[in-house]
Protein backbone atom coordinates (compact mmCIF):
# COMPACT_ATOMS: atom_id res chain seq x y z
CA UNK A 1 0.00 0.00 0.00
CA UNK A 2 1.27 3.47 -0.83
CA UNK A 3 2.12 5.71 2.07
CA UNK A 4 0.36 9.12 2.45
CA UNK A 5 3.63 10.89 1.63
CA UNK A 6 3.98 8.88 -1.58
CA UNK A 7 0.42 9.67 -2.59
CA UNK A 8 1.06 13.39 -2.07
CA UNK A 9 3.88 13.40 -4.60
CA UNK A 10 2.89 14.26 -8.17
CA UNK A 11 3.64 11.82 -10.96
CA UNK A 12 5.49 13.01 -14.03
CA UNK A 13 2.17 12.96 -15.86
CA UNK A 14 0.69 15.42 -13.36
CA UNK A 15 3.59 17.80 -13.87
CA UNK A 16 3.31 17.62 -17.65
CA UNK A 17 -0.44 18.26 -17.49
CA UNK A 18 0.03 21.34 -15.32
CA UNK A 19 2.79 22.66 -17.57
CA UNK A 20 0.67 22.20 -20.69
CA UNK A 21 -2.36 23.84 -19.04
CA UNK A 22 -0.28 26.88 -18.10
CA UNK A 23 1.11 27.13 -21.63
CA UNK A 24 -2.33 26.75 -23.19
CA UNK A 25 -3.73 29.41 -20.86
CA UNK A 26 -1.04 31.86 -21.98
CA UNK A 27 -1.72 31.02 -25.63
CA UNK A 28 -5.47 31.43 -25.12
CA UNK A 29 -4.98 34.93 -23.71
CA UNK A 30 -2.92 35.82 -26.80
CA UNK A 31 -5.60 34.44 -29.11
CA UNK A 32 -8.34 36.37 -27.32
CA UNK A 33 -6.31 39.58 -27.61
CA UNK A 34 -5.92 38.89 -31.32
CA UNK A 35 -9.59 38.12 -31.96
CA UNK A 36 -8.82 34.46 -32.53
CA UNK A 37 -6.16 34.97 -35.19
CA UNK A 38 -3.33 32.41 -34.71
CA UNK A 39 -0.90 35.09 -35.88
CA UNK A 40 -1.48 36.71 -32.48
CA UNK A 41 0.79 34.00 -31.09
CA UNK A 42 3.66 35.38 -33.18
CA UNK A 43 3.28 39.07 -32.27
CA UNK A 44 3.80 40.91 -35.55
CA UNK A 45 4.38 44.64 -35.04
CA UNK A 46 2.46 47.48 -36.63
CA UNK A 47 5.67 49.40 -37.35
CA UNK A 48 7.48 46.48 -39.02
CA UNK A 49 5.36 46.56 -42.13
CA UNK A 50 7.80 44.70 -44.39
CA UNK A 51 7.76 41.61 -42.16
CA UNK A 52 4.01 41.76 -41.67
CA UNK A 53 3.42 42.08 -45.40
CA UNK A 54 5.75 39.15 -46.04
CA UNK A 55 3.85 37.02 -43.53
CA UNK A 56 0.55 38.01 -45.14
CA UNK A 57 1.91 37.08 -48.55
CA UNK A 58 3.10 33.70 -47.30
CA UNK A 59 -0.13 32.98 -45.41
CA UNK A 60 -2.42 34.35 -48.09
CA UNK A 61 -4.42 36.55 -45.72
CA UNK A 62 -4.25 39.55 -43.41
CA UNK A 63 -2.72 39.00 -39.98
CA UNK A 64 -3.38 40.70 -36.67
CA UNK A 65 -0.65 43.05 -35.47
CA UNK A 66 0.30 44.52 -32.13
CA UNK A 67 1.38 48.03 -31.27
CA UNK A 68 4.91 49.28 -31.80
CA UNK A 69 7.57 46.82 -33.02
CA UNK A 70 6.06 43.51 -31.95
CA UNK A 71 8.26 40.77 -30.49
CA UNK A 72 10.79 38.07 -31.38
CA UNK A 73 8.15 35.63 -32.57
CA UNK A 74 7.93 37.42 -35.92
CA UNK A 75 11.64 36.86 -36.54
CA UNK A 76 11.40 33.18 -35.64
CA UNK A 77 8.38 32.90 -37.96
CA UNK A 78 10.43 34.23 -40.87
CA UNK A 79 13.35 31.98 -39.92
CA UNK A 80 11.07 28.94 -39.75
CA UNK A 81 10.12 29.49 -43.38
CA UNK A 82 13.78 28.91 -44.32
CA UNK A 83 15.69 27.99 -41.12
CA UNK A 84 18.92 27.07 -42.92
CA UNK A 85 18.94 30.25 -45.06
CA UNK A 86 18.83 28.26 -48.29
CA UNK A 87 17.16 31.18 -50.03
CA UNK A 88 18.23 34.19 -47.93
CA UNK A 89 17.15 36.83 -50.43
CA UNK A 90 13.52 35.79 -49.99
CA UNK A 91 13.27 35.38 -46.21
CA UNK A 92 16.45 36.12 -44.24
CA UNK A 93 16.85 39.53 -45.88
CA UNK A 94 13.80 40.65 -43.88
CA UNK A 95 15.51 39.94 -40.56
CA UNK A 96 17.00 42.90 -38.71
CA UNK A 97 20.37 41.15 -38.24
CA UNK A 98 20.42 37.92 -40.26
CA UNK A 99 23.75 36.55 -38.98
CA UNK A 100 22.83 37.31 -35.37
CA UNK A 101 19.40 35.73 -35.81
CA UNK A 102 20.94 32.69 -37.49
CA UNK A 103 22.70 31.91 -34.21
CA UNK A 104 19.24 31.12 -32.82
CA UNK A 105 18.39 28.54 -35.45
CA UNK A 106 17.30 25.45 -33.54
CA UNK A 107 13.84 26.60 -32.44
CA UNK A 108 12.67 27.72 -35.92
CA UNK A 109 14.33 24.63 -37.41
CA UNK A 110 12.25 22.36 -35.16
CA UNK A 111 9.04 24.40 -35.34
CA UNK A 112 9.24 24.66 -39.12
CA UNK A 113 10.42 21.05 -39.55
CA UNK A 114 13.28 22.31 -41.65
CA UNK A 115 11.03 24.68 -43.62
CA UNK A 116 8.43 22.04 -44.50
CA UNK A 117 5.56 23.45 -42.40
CA UNK A 118 3.23 25.75 -44.42
CA UNK A 119 3.22 29.36 -43.27
CA UNK A 120 -0.41 29.17 -42.16
CA UNK A 121 0.43 26.40 -39.71
CA UNK A 122 3.61 27.92 -38.34
CA UNK A 123 2.01 29.83 -35.43
CA UNK A 124 0.56 26.52 -34.22
CA UNK A 125 3.75 24.52 -34.71
CA UNK A 126 5.74 27.23 -32.90
CA UNK A 127 3.29 27.00 -30.01
CA UNK A 128 3.46 23.19 -30.02
CA UNK A 129 7.25 23.32 -29.87
CA UNK A 130 7.17 25.67 -26.90
CA UNK A 131 4.55 23.59 -25.11
CA UNK A 132 6.72 20.50 -25.53
CA UNK A 133 9.75 22.48 -24.28
CA UNK A 134 7.74 23.75 -21.30
CA UNK A 135 6.89 20.16 -20.33
CA UNK A 136 10.49 19.09 -20.89
CA UNK A 137 11.86 21.89 -18.73
CA UNK A 138 9.33 21.14 -15.99
CA UNK A 139 10.36 17.48 -15.90
CA UNK A 140 14.04 18.44 -15.87
CA UNK A 141 13.54 20.84 -12.97
CA UNK A 142 11.55 18.19 -11.10
CA UNK A 143 14.35 15.70 -11.62
CA UNK A 144 16.93 18.24 -10.45
CA UNK A 145 14.85 18.85 -7.34
CA UNK A 146 14.68 15.12 -6.64
CA UNK A 147 18.44 14.74 -7.03
CA UNK A 148 18.82 17.37 -4.32
CA UNK A 149 16.28 15.81 -1.97
CA UNK A 150 13.37 18.11 -2.75
CA UNK A 151 9.82 17.39 -3.91
CA UNK A 152 8.97 17.03 -7.59
CA UNK A 153 6.51 19.90 -7.31
CA UNK A 154 9.52 22.20 -7.54
CA UNK A 155 9.44 21.35 -11.25
CA UNK A 156 6.67 23.93 -11.52
CA UNK A 157 9.26 26.59 -10.76
CA UNK A 158 10.16 26.23 -14.43
CA UNK A 159 6.54 26.36 -15.60
CA UNK A 160 5.64 29.42 -13.57
CA UNK A 161 8.88 31.31 -14.23
CA UNK A 162 7.70 34.66 -15.59
CA UNK A 163 10.44 34.54 -18.20
CA UNK A 164 9.14 31.22 -19.54
CA UNK A 165 5.55 32.51 -19.53
CA UNK A 166 6.66 35.55 -21.51
CA UNK A 167 8.60 33.41 -24.01
CA UNK A 168 5.54 31.25 -24.64
CA UNK A 169 3.46 34.41 -25.11
CA UNK A 170 5.78 35.83 -27.80
CA UNK A 171 6.73 32.50 -29.43
CA UNK A 172 10.35 32.94 -28.37
CA UNK A 173 13.18 30.42 -28.20
CA UNK A 174 13.92 30.86 -24.50
CA UNK A 175 11.78 27.95 -23.32
CA UNK A 176 13.64 25.43 -25.47
CA UNK A 177 17.01 26.94 -24.56
CA UNK A 178 16.40 26.94 -20.81
CA UNK A 179 14.82 23.47 -20.80
CA UNK A 180 17.87 22.04 -22.55
CA UNK A 181 20.19 23.85 -20.11
CA UNK A 182 18.30 22.38 -17.15
CA UNK A 183 18.70 18.88 -18.57
CA UNK A 184 22.38 19.58 -19.08
CA UNK A 185 22.69 20.25 -15.35
CA UNK A 186 20.69 17.10 -14.56
CA UNK A 187 23.10 15.03 -16.65
CA UNK A 188 26.09 16.58 -14.89
CA UNK A 189 24.56 15.82 -11.50
CA UNK A 190 24.43 12.20 -12.64
CA UNK A 191 28.04 12.31 -13.93
CA UNK A 192 26.95 11.86 -17.53
CA UNK A 193 29.26 14.40 -19.15
CA UNK A 194 28.63 13.42 -22.78
CA UNK A 195 24.87 13.72 -22.45
CA UNK A 196 25.33 17.02 -20.62
CA UNK A 197 27.46 18.36 -23.47
CA UNK A 198 24.77 17.40 -25.98
CA UNK A 199 22.07 19.16 -23.96
CA UNK A 200 24.17 22.31 -23.60
CA UNK A 201 24.80 22.25 -27.34
CA UNK A 202 21.03 22.23 -27.88
CA UNK A 203 20.66 25.13 -25.44
CA UNK A 204 23.28 27.25 -27.19
CA UNK A 205 21.86 26.53 -30.65
CA UNK A 206 18.47 27.71 -29.40
CA UNK A 207 19.80 30.89 -27.76
CA UNK A 208 23.45 31.88 -27.95
CA UNK A 209 23.16 33.71 -24.63
CA UNK A 210 23.01 30.30 -22.93
CA UNK A 211 26.81 30.32 -23.20
CA UNK A 212 26.64 32.53 -20.09
CA UNK A 213 24.64 29.85 -18.29
CA UNK A 214 27.16 27.26 -19.41
CA UNK A 215 30.01 29.47 -18.19
CA UNK A 216 28.46 29.52 -14.72
CA UNK A 217 28.09 25.74 -14.78
CA UNK A 218 31.76 25.33 -15.73
CA UNK A 219 32.86 27.62 -12.88
CA UNK A 220 30.73 25.64 -10.41
CA UNK A 221 32.13 22.38 -11.77
CA UNK A 222 35.67 23.70 -11.29
CA UNK A 223 34.90 24.78 -7.72
CA UNK A 224 33.58 21.30 -6.94
CA UNK A 225 36.22 19.19 -8.66
CA UNK A 226 39.16 21.59 -9.23
CA UNK A 227 39.13 20.42 -12.85
CA UNK A 228 37.99 22.40 -15.88
CA UNK A 229 35.56 20.42 -18.10
CA UNK A 230 37.07 21.52 -21.39
CA UNK A 231 34.84 19.39 -23.64
CA UNK A 232 31.71 20.60 -21.90
CA UNK A 233 32.53 24.19 -22.82
CA UNK A 234 34.41 23.77 -26.11
CA UNK A 235 31.80 21.89 -28.13
CA UNK A 236 28.82 24.23 -27.53
CA UNK A 237 31.08 27.28 -27.89
CA UNK A 238 32.47 25.94 -31.15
Amino acid sequence: MNSPSALSRPSHVHLVVVALLVGLLVATVSLVRGDGDPAALVKFGEERTARTEHAESEMGRDVVTFSDLGHDGQFFFIQALDPLHVDPEVHASLLDRPIYRAQRMLYPLIAGVGGAVPAGWLPWSMLATNLAALALGTLGTARLAELNGANRWWGLAFTLNIGMVFEVDISGAGVLAFAAAIWGVVMLEQDRAREATAWFLVAVLAREVMLLFLGGVIVLRWLRTRRIPWMLGAIPAG
